[in-house]
This record gives C-alpha cells, structure tokens and sequence, in this order.
C-alpha cells in the first residue's frame, strides 16, 4: 500500500490505542444522483480501516436510506451531525452504492458515539420538573396512569398553578426534555380494554407524540389481576381476593398475548411487573423490547420469611399467625386466606425461600432476576441484529453479541420443525429436548451480571427496574459486550 493512500486516513486515527480508522469522506465518494440529501451527515463518519479497505475501490456513489432521511426529517439534528438514540450503519448496494443508514440503538449518544457505559439508566417519572435535570444522563424513561395522574398532573404540588392538565401535554413536555435518544415507556389506560382496535387507537396516539423511533409501549404482566377484579386494587384495602399462583389460564396469559399482539403490529414493548425470574421465559414469547425485574423489596421480604419460619421451628408462640400476617399483607395470600391451615402457610413460605435461595450465591443479595434474564436470552432465538426487521420506523432491537453467535450457528435443516413458528421464523426460546438440562448454572467468575454488563451474553433487553411501588429514582438496563 502506497503512502499516499494512507495520507487521508491519518487525521482519522482514533485516541484509541491499537485502532486504526477512516472517514468515509476518504473514500472519495460522489453522491448518488438526486440522492445527495444528508450525505454531508455521514461523510465525516469514521470505518474500521479493514471495512474502509474492503470498500476501496469498489463503492463508487454514497446515499442514504430512506429510513436515514426520515429520522433527520423528524429530529433536525445540527448541520452534518447525527441524533442521538442512532446506531450508524452501511450497506453497500448494487453497482457500487453505498447505502447509510440509522438503526434504533439507546446506547448510542449524539453523532453515533457510544454512551460512557454498557449500563444504560432509566427514570420512573412523569414530572417535567424533576426529569430536567437529569435528562442528559438518561437513556429510557417509564411512566403509567398512577405516575402521570396521582403523582403529578393532579398533584398541586408537583404541578404548581395546574401548567399539565392532559396525559398528551405531559408526554409531549416529557419527549421535549427529553430529545431523540431516550425511549419512553408509556403504558395502556386500561390494558383489560376487549376491543383491541381501541388499545392501537391509544397506541397510535402515543407514537404521533414521540415519534415511532422514541414510543415503547408498556404491557404489565397480570396473572391474576382480570378486567373483573381489577378495581379491587383500586379501593378499601387494594388487594385481591384471588391468589397470585391461581390463576385462570385467560388472565394468566393476558397480558403476553397483548404484548405480543402490539409487537406484530409493529410497537416495542416493554414487558414488566415481573417479580421472579421463572417468570422470564414465558415472557420472552411475546417478543418483548424490554424485560422487567422488580427486585427492590424481594430481598427484604425474603430475609423476613426466613426470620419467621426460623420462629415456627422455634415453636414460639403465634408465630404461624405472624407469617401468615406477613404473606397475606405481602400479596403472597390473597385477602381472603385468613384462615389457611398453618402446615398450607409454612409450606408455602419454605417453597419461595428455597427457590429464592437467599443463602446460595445465585440469591444471597436479591438479584437472581437480573442474573437470569441474560442467561435466558443466552439460549434464545431472538433476532441477532437490530437491523433484521423494521417495525414502522423503529427497529426490533433483542439480539445478541457476535461471540454468542458464532457457537449457537446450526443448519437450519438440523434443527426439528417444533422449533419454528410461523413463516419458518425461530421459536423465541429454544425447546428443551426430553431429558435435557436448562442451563441454569453460571460460573462464579463473571457471573456477576449486575456488576459487570460487559460479561452479560445479552444485549438491550435485560433491565432491572424500580417503579414507585419498588423504589423511587432509577433503573438500570443491562447491555453486552459490542
């Protein structure tokens, strides 16, 4: 390689040691006729220099996509730069065509740098107010009903002289603030509405104020909680009369087969109100943008139970009562399993206290969700790149990194058809064959998920997040290797 073809890239060698890049403008690239719109945004973008090499000589025009085009259209970025929330990518087309694109990726920061760190944090809050100044640190925000109306919009002294008087001025304030790199989460009025052309109408409303690159949709996981008994949460003591683990087979499946309606009509959706990890998998069918895990309280909850049961062995005098008390105002019984046998009581505490396994290293400090959630999605069938499918201007985002990859690449003849749902797509989660094992066990060194995001074998899809019944302040999203 002559030296004057390296002339051009030295100005483009990254602070990185050991890296060596180019800019795009040093492939001398004349613009696609009549399609020299926003080319200036990527030529000062930088290529590894072995995609720079591979592509000299060989790409002859540049352009951007449509979907490039549109994203600018909409955020108006600064002259030449490019929004933040947006992942830079090339193709390159018949008869040379160089072909940029933006795809949807919240851990990219303005002009498709990345964000300092893999963990990716988020607010559970609808004050304008208080997300202000905390806005440039944020990559996704979460609201519902309760935190738009009883925390703020009818609160006089979070929304001083009523300046929000609508759920719509309140998003569009937060979107504002906000700007294109964070995602909102907003949830359904009332995800038990029958008529789902009334949830889309709701939808629709949400991704005309955020844009469709911005709005998540946030689906809860109920189990038990119906379009009958709902309001049950909502007056006297807020607690159901039906079990948590008893279910009917329709509302134990709501709210999944809702997500996963919303997504095969092109939303993301954020999948929450998910407690323990055995609650993932299932949840992984409906294809979710995000996974929940509330864990804030589980941990105290967990010791409590320990504590109590260590008094039933005692045989300390009402000490069934006093667990009982406990599970029946945790939500563990429901309202009315006052008078549940004590053998009924106490076989139930031990059960959760042993899946939880509070004195093991999977459950001492309370976060077996979060360790879980990236060991699942280790094994799922869930789109490797972002890019696979675009959902009406957003992108589809659960993949994983290229390592994991490369040691799960079958030929697709290999694999048993009952692995394969509709139109030859992959099954979310791999079956289990008979006899097989579920990889439930993580070596101790790196399995620290929670500490170290770079070691979890997901990305964008685990987030460990505490709404105001959890804790207030901030949730994090756990990201993997790039």
């Amino acid at each position: 390689m002559s030296a004057d073809t390296l002339t051009p890239v030295a100005t483009a060698i990254p602070a990185a040691p050991g890296s060596l890049s180019a800019q795009v403008s040093a492939l001398g690239l004349a613009p696609a006729r009549g399609r020299d719109r926003h080319v200036d945004r990527v030529l000062g973008r930088r290529l590894p220099f072995g995609e720079f090499a591979a592509l000299r000589g060989i790409a002859q025009t540049i352009a951007v996509s449509e979907e490039f085009a549109r994203v600018c259209d909409y955020f108006r970025p600064a002259p030449g730069a490019i929004p933040a929330g947006f992942r830079p990518t090339y193709t390159l087309q018949a008869e040379g065509l160089l072909e940029a694109d933006l795809v949807r990726d919240i851990s990219y920061g303005e002009d498709g740098v990345k964000r300092p760190t893999n963990a990716l944090f988020s607010a559970d809050t609808a004050n304008p107010y208080e997300l202000r100044p905390i806005a440039p640190l944020l990559a996704n925000l979460t609201c519902n009903p309760g935190i738009i109306y009883d925390l703020f919009i009818n609160d006089p002294k979070a929304n001083p002289g009523h300046a929000f008087s609508t759920r719509d001025e309140v998003i569009a304030e937060i979107g504002s603030i906000l700007g294109p790199g964070c995602d909102v989460s907003v949830e359904l009025n009332n995800p038990f509405e029958p008529d789902f052309d009334k949830i889309l109408a709701e939808a629709e409303r949400f991704k005309e104020i955020l844009s469709p690159w911005r709005v998540v949709i946030k689906v809860p996981h109920t189990g038990p909680v119906t379009r009958d008994n709902y309001a049950e949460l909502l007056s006297g003591d807020r607690r159901l009369a039906a079990r948590w683990d008893q279910p009917s087979t329709e509302s134990a499946f709501l709210g999944h087969n809702l997500a996963l309606r919303l997504h095969e009509a092109g939303y993301r959706v954020n999948f929450t109100l998910m407690f323990e990890p055995h609650q993932t998998e299932l949840a992984l069918q409906a294809r979710p943008y995000f996974i929940n895990a509330f864990i804030r309280h589980q941990l105290a909850q967990t010791r409590s139970m320990v504590r109590l049961l260590a008094n039933v062995d005692a045989e300390r005098p009402g000490a069934v009562d006093e667990l009982r008390s406990f599970l029946v105002g945790h939500d563990y019984l429901s309202s009315v399993d006052g008078a549940v046998p004590a053998a009924e009581v106490v076989a139930l505490a031990r059960s959760i206290v042993r899946y939880r396994g509070p004195d093991t290293a999977e459950g001492w400090d309370g976060l077996g969700s979060v360790r879980h959630a990236p060991r699942l999605l280790r094994s799922s069938n869930l789109p490797d790149n972002p890019s696979d499918r675009v959902l009406d201007g957003g992108r589809r985002e659960l993949h994983r990194p290229r390592q994991a990859r490369r040691q799960r690449r079958v030929p697709g003849h290999d694999a048993p058809a009952r692995h394969y749902g509709r139109a030859g797509v992959p099954r979310p989660v791999r079956l289990v064959e008979p006899g097989g094992e579920l990889p439930t066990a993580l070596p101790q060194r790196g399995s620290w998920a929670v500490m170290n995001a770079g070691a979890c074998a997901a990305s964008q899809v685990a987030v460990i997040e505490c709404g105001p019944s959890q804790a207030p302040g901030l949730s994090i999203r756990l990201r993997g290797p790039p």
